[in-house]
């Protein structure tokens, strides 16, 4: 997994995040703050810095980095238990990457099943409407497809992808 390195106070990290490059930070293996230096503007103007948390670990061979967090968003104890987690994953033989992209894909799927029809046919005729330089083009519309295309029977397109729906209407 990462580097072993004996656990950094949260003060040490205070001042980690001040120095550009990744910084092994201890109490869990593989975590890091990641510290990094935009070009300031002029010559007279200070440096910023940017740091973020970054679990490092091995997956079928291959070297993954998984962001954690912004270091001003998450605690130094936040960042460890978060890392925790993902390493226990790790050891169960799950890639905490595919992992989060598959709740993520799963939290988007289920939003898009949510989506009424008639949420579809608004988000449509306000994305068209200023095409239709007449008001009654644009009530025709409306009328239309809220009379022969918006099923009465279904609340809810819970067998219909709304990006296909999306797509017939364009």
């Amino acid at each position: 997994m990462g580097r072993i390195k004996s656990a950094i106070s949260a003060l040490g990290v205070k001042k980690l995040s001040k120095t550009p490059g990744m910084h092994a930070v201890g109490g869990v293996s593989g975590l890091y703050l990641c510290v990094n230096v935009s070009p300031s503007l002029s010559a007279n103007m200070n440096p910023t810095f940017a740091a973020s948390w970054i679990y490092r670990y091995s997956f079928s061979g291959r070297r993954r980095d998984m962001g954690l967090g912004s270091y001003s968003d998450f605690s130094l104890e936040e960042a460890r238990h978060k890392a925790s987690s993902c390493r226990n994953q790790v050891l169960q033989g799950i890639d905490p990457l595919e992992d989060k992209q598959k709740q993520v894909d799963a939290n988007k799927k289920a939003h898009i099943k949510r989506v009424t029809f008639q949420h579809c046919i608004n988000s449509y005729l306000d994305a068209h409407g200023d095409a239709w330089k007449n008001a009654k083009h644009r009530a025709q519309w409306r009328s239309t497809l809220e009379t022969y295309a918006c099923p009465r029977s279904l609340s809810d397109l819970k067998h219909l992808e709304g990006q296909f729906v999306k797509i017939a209407l364009n």
